[in-house]
């Protein structure tokens, strides 16, 4: 932050212990606003709103202050009743629960999901082992990271609900290599999955695009625009 001589001159007009205190005023204020949540430089409806909860303040707002362009943090908070609020003043189209501690956690994503069903929630797990399945993600999750995901991990995640993708991010994963033709023995070593689970998520991939068979599955992604996208490895 630059001063010039009118402004130090000013200063020392004030006295030194007000000097001082203006000098920390400011130099605060300009901590406080790159610390602050950053908001769209121009409205853009195509902007999506997250709501980030996490296990400290610090910590979701410097995780909202990562997010790409393509994304806005309404808001980050370290309590389940803030985050509520928020939820009310800000409604996000995707809202970010980190388990850490249990501030927010499992618990907080029952209440969330049954008090708006309507936002998808993605859950960044720091235990082990993970709360999922192939079958079921834990409370309504849309989806959940281990923490030790990248923070691109969580933005492709985010894009991927809100283009309104039904597959999770296991799922993207194993889809191209479905279509590519190899055998869920040589899925399950590529991705470092049991052979039983890449089988579990298959089913679960034919369900959710009503297809029965892998020659479905590749005419469906050669003419459907929506999913065409996920035949590239690169974005799953």
């Amino acid at each position: 932050m630059a001063w010039n001589r009118r402004q130090f001159l000013s200063l020392l007009a004030l006295g030194i212990p007000a000097g001082v205190g203006a000098l920390w005023a400011a130099r605060s204020g300009y901590f406080a606003s790159a610390l602050r949540l950053t908001k769209p430089k121009v409205s853009d409806s195509r902007l999506i709103k997250v709501l980030v909860g996490g296990s400290s303040r610090l910590h979701a707002e410097l995780l909202a202050l990562k997010l790409d362009q393509s994304l806005h943090a309404v808001g980050a908070t370290a309590g389940s009743r803030e985050f509520f609020e928020l939820a009310v003043r800000h409604p996000p189209d995707i809202a970010v629960l980190f388990d850490d501690d249990m501030h927010l956690g499992l618990s907080a994503l029952k209440e969330f999901r049954a008090a708006y069903p309507q936002i998808p929630v993605i859950i960044v797990w720091s235990g082990s082992p993970m709360p999922i399945s192939p079958k079921t993600l834990p409370w309504g999750a849309r989806e959940v990271l281990g923490i030790h995901e990248s923070l691109g991990d969580l933005i492709e995640c985010i894009h991927a609900i809100h283009e309104g993708c039904p597959l999770t991010r296991h799922e993207r994963k194993i889809l191209p290599l479905l279509c590519q033709g190899l055998t869920h023995s040589q899925i399950s070593m590529r991705l470092g999955l049991a052979e039983h689970a890449v089988r579990a998520y298959t089913f679960r991939i034919f369900d959710k695009l009503g297809v029965s068979s892998r020659l479905e599955l590749v005419c469906l992604l050669g003419s459907n625009p929506k999913y065409q996208r996920l035949l590239n490895p690169q974005t799953t």
